[in-house]
């Protein structure tokens, strides 16, 4: 008898990510997760499981040409496998879905912009209604400092923090988590 059909509750994964520097240690990337995965009796989507790269500093060295990314496509092509299935290669500027938020391996942004449900002209309109507001319903003077709103609780503010900054601040969070390694 299968383990997940004994289970009351199974875990899933959503939106997993396995960095490697490498072709190599991707593929001891692919091997965990095959391992923890058929451990766990969890069941891996080969449809949904995505490969995708870039070659940071390779076109100023020039040690794959004029263009780095026809090298790329042939290294982990129908290479990579987690639980038998191939994973499907994702170019370095064509969008994946992490958390979310739609993020290319060459952080080019601009595919971002029409499906943006607002501009950050309109997240600061509704951060300051939102502003306005509390100080409407607390009776706070209209001079009342809005650092005090946006401040944590702990640190007696309202903990009432501004849409915008958050926005950015998991993208920023995003940007970090991809960035090249030190030196490249």
């Amino acid at each position: 008898m299968h383990l997940n059909n004994t289970l009351s509750n199974g875990a899933f994964a959503d939106d997993l990510i396995c960095l490697a520097g490498s072709l190599r240690n991707l593929h001891i990337q692919a091997d965990k997760l095959t391992r923890y995965s058929d451990w766990a009796a969890l069941q891996v989507s080969g449809s949904k499981t995505k490969v995708s790269g870039i070659l940071h500093g390779a076109a100023k060295t020039g040690v794959w040409g004029k263009d780095p990314k026809k090298h790329l496509r042939t290294q982990p092509s129908n290479k990579i496998l987690v639980q038998g299935q191939h994973a499907h290669l994702i170019e370095q500027n064509d969008p994946f879905t992490c958390l979310g938020v739609e993020l290319t391996m060459s952080l080019n942004w601009t595919h971002q912009f029409p499906v943006t449900p607002c501009d950050p002209d309109r997240l600061n309109d509704w951060d300051n209604k939102i502003r306005s507001l509390i100080k409407h319903k607390f009776k706070f003077m209209k001079s009342t400092p809005t650092v005090m709103i946006r401040e944590n609780k702990d640190n007696f503010g309202l903990g009432c923090h501004s849409i915008s900054v958050k926005i950015f601040f998991v993208l920023f969070w995003v940007v970090l988590q991809l960035r090249p390694p030190a030196g490249t």
